[in-house]
């Protein structure tokens, strides 16, 4: 447990696999400083990674982001052209170019596009549009949308994400790989109204703000999931994770 910037060599020996989640973990965080956030998502991560592969670490999971795809008129793949539109997402595309070309034959590196996540979790994350909508149901009875909502995003539940992780972390056959995570896609406004009606809320209490637009807009999909995970991962229900995100909030005020 130290800052990203003060690890050595030596704070890796004896380990065998890394899951880097280092770095500033929002767009709106990383305008603040976006030098410092070059700093940390960008030079930080790939001297950690450089680390870890120097003390003999065999496997190393970085946790990247879909928001490298940014604004896409068409589904998008691992593949696909990039647009990353914030610091966040530009600095993590730099990392994770620079780190998979860290890997070889004893150093495997896994690059993990995560979508928007969702669900609880004991350090839950609040700045998350669906954990938000809950919160803000429970607490307000209305939802805030900005903009008109259309824009569409990739979602997946921690508790799918930790499933992953767990099939990489006990499969040492796994090579290296780039793999977008992603259990569904919608726009905002469908999310917000899927919901509602879990929670037994009224559409009417979604209210739009017309003065900020999100661009980001992208639809996601993945040619590599099935290949490495198998086509039967079963994703998390999304009404079951709604209802736990609800009694959870509730029961840790």
């Amino acid at each position: 447990k130290k800052d990203i910037n003060a690890v050595k060599v030596k704070d890796f020996n004896k380990v065998d696999i890394v899951c880097d989640l280092n770095g500033i973990s929002n767009d709106p965080s990383s305008e603040l400083n976006s030098k410092y956030t070059w700093d940390i998502n960008y030079k930080s991560r790939l001297k950690f990674a450089k680390f870890a592969k120097k003390a003999g670490v065999k496997r190393y999971i970085f946790n990247s982001t879909c928001s490298v795809y940014g604004f896409n008129k068409k589904k998008v793949f691992e593949n696909s052209e990039k647009n990353p539109l914030s610091t966040y997402a530009k600095a993590n595309l730099a990392a994770e170019k620079e780190i998979y070309k860290l890997r070889n034959s004893s150093f495997k590196v896994n690059i993990l596009r995560n979508s928007t996540l969702f669900g609880f979790s004991n350090t839950m994350r609040l700045d998350l549009v669906i954990n938000i909508f809950v919160l803000n149901l429970i607490n307000k009875k209305k939802i805030f949308i900005d903009g008109d909502g259309m824009q569409f995003r990739p979602f997946i539940s921690v508790s799918d994400i930790l499933k992953i992780y767990g099939k990489i972390i006990s499969n040492n056959s796994f090579s290296s790989f780039i793999c977008n995570l992603v259990s569904f896609n919608s726009t905002v406004k469908s999310i917000a109204y899927k919901t509602c009606k879990i929670l037994k809320i009224n559409n009417n209490n979604i209210l739009f703000n017309d003065k900020f637009f999100d661009k980001r807009n992208y639809i996601v999909g993945s040619k590599n999931f099935k290949k490495i995970f198998g086509s039967n991962f079963k994703f998390s229900s999304f009404e079951k994770e709604i209802l736990n995100l609800k009694k959870n909030i509730l029961k840790h005020k």
